[in-house]
């Protein structure tokens, strides 16, 4: 069974599109050589709500190789909120 192939790219999410009041967290390592911190910080132009967070000492994967990760984004699960993020190290300044 084959599949047609598509004659153009619709994308999932329209180009620009913002959204409020979502809660979000993005984090990024710092120790990424995949996506730079200031690209992972350009998803906050479409979730102005979301947390931002560069975890020190991490690459591209955060989760899977920070406990400090973990413990945010569980917390972030479980409640909403990051909770303390002083293991994620200083965090960059920028213009939200």
């Amino acid at each position: 069974m084959g599949w047609p192939t598509p004659d153009r790219f619709e994308p999932a999410v329209p180009e620009g599109a913002v959204f409020v009041g979502i809660p979000a967290l993005v984090l990024a390592g710092d120790l990424d050589t995949v996506v730079s911190t200031e690209t992972s910080m350009a998803l906050l132009e479409g979730f102005p709500d979301a947390t931002f967070l560069v975890i020190g000492g991490a690459g591209h994967i955060t989760i899977g190789r920070s406990t400090c990760a973990v413990q945010i984004v569980t917390t972030f699960f479980d409640t909403l909120d990051v909770g303390d993020t002083t293991c994620a190290g200083p965090q960059p300044e920028f213009e939200g």
